[in-house]
């Protein structure tokens, strides 16, 4: 079955997380630094010391659903396939890191630079697949497009919407900044940076 490629904004919103194993910890981190509300289903799950997550220890029941927005499955298949079957009962979407049928969606192996993300699914039945697709993005993609990221945002924020900053956005991200970034470093491009922001950016030179 086709799925839908989505990424979601979680911040402030109730998540569950059902495991504690390895799955299950990568899935509660990751939702934290989203800035999701965490609650965290596991007989062994951890404590947390500064209260970033409401850790409930114990065997999964259909009450923990209460309060949520969505669910993650991490657990044992049989466990994992009880999540997915209360969550539906109340109209709850829910992942199951197994990948069964019931399954709402899968969470994606991401590759994090700053403000840059990029996401990439083989399905779930090919996880190694994906691991190893992940460590070629890693080549492809070193840190500066981070940098390159960061530099076209603050850009975007400081001109007023329309056309004009439209053709500037484009402009810069066709030109030389990312070479420059890639041989010179940061500075020489913010260098670049500030000669085409005061000037018309089809006569700029990179200041090389």
């Amino acid at each position: 079955m086709t799925t839908f490629p989505i990424q979601l904004r979680v911040a402030g919103r109730r998540v569950v997380v059902v495991g504690a194993g390895s799955v299950g910890r990568r899935r509660a981190a990751s939702l934290l630094e989203s800035g999701a509300r965490l609650r965290w289903v596991a007989p062994d799950v951890p404590t947390s010391s500064d209260g970033q997550w409401e850790a409930v220890a114990a065997p999964f029941e259909e009450a923990h659903l209460d309060d949520v927005d969505l669910v993650l499955a991490c657990a044992t298949r049989a466990v994992n396939h009880r999540v997915v079957e209360a969550s539906h009962r109340r109209g709850l979407l829910a992942g199951d890191a197994t990948g069964s049928e019931d399954s709402d969606f899968e969470v994606p192996a991401c590759l994090r630079q700053g403000p840059l993300l990029l996401t990439l699914s083989t399905s779930p039945s090919a996880p190694a697949a994906t691991a190893r697709l992940r460590r070629a993005l890693l080549d492809l993609v070193p840190s500066y497009w981070s940098t390159f990221v960061s530099v076209l945002q603050e850009v975007r924020g400081a001109r007023p919407a329309g056309a004009d900053r439209r053709a500037l956005l484009q402009r810069l991200a066709n030109g030389p900044i990312l070479d420059i970034l890639a041989t010179h470093g940061e500075p020489a491009a913010r260098a670049y940076l500030a000669s085409v922001l005061s000037q018309d950016v089809t006569t700029a030179e990179p200041p090389l």
